[in-house]
């Protein structure tokens, strides 16, 4: 979806754009990729939660990062439907929104209603 973007580079806050976001968002995956491994050493409840929650959050955020990005704003409503549309990419949404609010108002991303939001589950 993004390869075709040859445009000049317009950074926003803090002189970053959305591929910094995207750049964070990757090397959230890296570190779960990371602590999975079988010579990993364990991680306790909170710091697996954390990783999650950071990595959930940083993938959600690219999509608002890439919304805002004048380079990349006509990709509104196709990464809206992308979210809508992919489960894992609904629960990323969900459980970003259910980090960042304490109570979730507007409907899932996953089940298109006020209930039934994607979360995280420990054994």
């Amino acid at each position: 979806m993004l390869e075709h973007l040859d445009h000049e580079y317009d950074p926003g806050v803090l002189n970053e754009g959305w591929r910094d976001q995207y750049g964070r968002m990757s090397r959230s995956y890296k570190r779960m990729l990371d602590v999975a491994t079988p010579s990993a050493a364990p991680l306790n409840t909170g710091d697996a939660r954390d990783l999650a929650y950071h990595f959930f959050q940083d993938a959600f955020h690219l999509k608002d990062w890439l919304s805002n990005d004048p380079e990349t704003a006509k990709l509104n409503g196709e990464l809206h439907r992308l979210f809508k549309s992919n489960l894992a990419l609904g629960a990323a949404a969900d459980i970003a929104n259910g980090v960042k609010h304490l109570h979730l108002t507007r409907s899932s991303y996953i089940t298109g209603v006020k209930a039934g939001h994607a979360e995280l589950a420990s054994e």
